[in-house]
């Protein structure tokens, strides 16, 4: 399987509320080396925009937004510490800057 498979994984999960589902998915899409930002960008952000579509439809109503929203907390969960160990390989770079003359 694709990087591209686990992000339709993780969005199937959130769309079909299923907290088994993510947790395999989340998991797994780490284990293979998707990058957290990715996997959180392009597979669980757009599972919640399905469902705010379904939402605004009728088809789905608050009480799946919220079950949508654990399930999404869930996902997270797994993939944040993920995150945290990829920042220190991250260089990082500040600029500070005035307009010439402002700065009197």
């Amino acid at each position: 399987m694709t990087g591209e498979d686990y992000l339709v994984f993780l969005k199937e999960a959130i769309v079909n509320l299923d907290f088994d589902g993510i947790h395999k998915a989340a998991k797994e899409a780490m284990d293979v080396g998707v990058e957290p930002q990715r996997a959180i960008m392009e597979g669980m952000a757009p599972g919640m925009a399905v469902i705010g579509d379904k939402v605004e439809t009728g088809e789905y109503f608050l009480s799946e937004l919220v079950v949508a929203g654990e399930v999404m907390k869930e996902g997270m969960e797994i993939i944040i510490p993920y995150i945290r160990a990829d920042s220190s390989k991250r260089a990082e770079c500040v600029v500070i800057a005035i307009v010439e003359g402002e700065g009197d």
